[in-house]
């Protein structure tokens, strides 16, 4: 059925400041609505009154816009098809990703998969759940809380949950990330990219 939120009235007013008809198979409550840690870098037009809002606003948006992701779904197999790659901004055109088997929208039980390329950059983030990439090709270093390790193809690691982490690739990287569980939907932070000279070590 339909239900009319009022957003003005709930936590999340500094976001969106406009009444929205959702429908959903259930009643609403003010608890329900979260600001999604990570979005795609294309919103739904009329969500958020800039024209090209900043990046913190940009990857937070309402996970009522968007239905959370069933993750397991009781079939004996679960099939992701594949698709591209995309720049996470526009301007950004050297860090890509495609999140694989749902979007880390909300809270999620479950483990989320994503592909992520970087080319002379870097990208630095705070995770309230586990990151663990497992490196296809290329070199990827990572630092957090002052431990840096480098990997190359066939090498994992992971930064578990409550740091900070800043994943670069001097040259190139492609890797598999998996999110883990995030049960109580906490949000992530502090989103930093950088571009990086290739002669610059990392």
């Amino acid at each position: 059925m339909t239900r009319t939120v009022d957003l003005n009235n709930c936590s999340c007013h500094s976001f969106v400041s406009k009444v929205i008809h959702i429908t959903l198979p259930r009643t609403i409550h003010e608890d329900d609505i979260h600001i999604s840690s990570m979005t795609p870098h294309t919103l739904p037009q009329g969500l958020l009154p800039e024209q090209n809002p900043p990046l913190e606003k940009r990857l937070k948006t309402m996970s009522t816009t968007t239905p959370q992701p069933t993750l397991a779904t009781r079939e004996a197999i679960d099939f992701w098809p594949a698709t591209p790659l995309s720049p996470m901004e526009d301007k950004w055109q050297s860090l890509r990703c495609r999140f694989i088997n749902a979007k880390p929208i909300g809270a999620w039980d479950d483990f989320i998969l994503s592909e992520w390329e970087l080319e002379a950059c870097a990208w630095e983030d705070f995770h309230p759940h586990t990151e663990t990439n497992f490196v296809l090709a290329g070199e990827l270093h990572i630092h957090s809380e002052g431990k840096t390790v480098i990997l190359g193809p066939g090498d994992s690691a992971r930064v578990n949950p409550g740091q900070t982490g800043r994943y670069w690739a001097p040259v190139y990287a492609r890797m598999v990330t998996i999110y883990g569980p995030n049960p109580e939907g906490l949000e992530s932070h502090s989103f930093r990219y950088e571009t990086l000279n290739k002669e610059q070590e990392g």
